[in-house]
């Protein structure tokens, strides 16, 4: 049980640092960019969500690694869980809110190219976390009934 922890602590770290190369690498192509360019609001809310969203992806990933040392402390199915898979729950829902940002510039695009359906995209990408926020209230609820059970099961015994 230690390995597969340690082996999913590895991966959560892994992409740690895939988050934090893409976000110094957007750095570096707007820093290097044409210098008499400027952007346009819709590029600017754009890039505020990406980088929004960098962060509360690493702060995930922070409570994930929490969440992996209850597992190995064998308090998987503790209030301590419960509480870190709501912060999760609840950081995600501050993503799916800010991904609504991202509309305007396919909007924009989507215009310029005259391809409606590239708006159908934006929208899908928008609903992606979402999806995540819906199966993670679920995995609270049934944590939360894993947790009652767990301890009717210890008041019997």
């Amino acid at each position: 049980m230690k390995l597969k922890t340690l082996f999913l602590k590895f991966i959560t770290l892994g992409i740690c640092a895939v988050f934090i190369l893409f976000g110094v690498l957007l750095y570096i192509q707007i820093s290097t960019s044409e210098k008499g360019f400027h952007y346009d609001w819709q590029t600017n809310l754009l890039l505020a969500v990406i980088y929004l969203t960098l962060v509360l992806g690493l702060v995930i990933a922070y409570f994930l690694l929490k969440l992996l040392k209850n597992v190995e402390l064998n308090k998987a199915f503790s209030k301590e869980s419960l509480t870190v898979l709501k912060k999760i729950k609840n950081t995600i829902l501050i993503i799916f809110i800010a991904f609504f940002g991202i509309l305007p510039k396919f909007l924009k695009v989507a215009d310029l190219d005259d391809a409606p359906g590239l708006m159908l995209v934006g929208i899908a990408i928008v609903f992606i976390p979402f999806a995540i926020y819906t199966l993670i209230s679920v995995v609270e609820n049934l944590l939360e009934n894993a947790i009652m059970l767990k301890k009717d099961y210890d008041l019997t015994v």
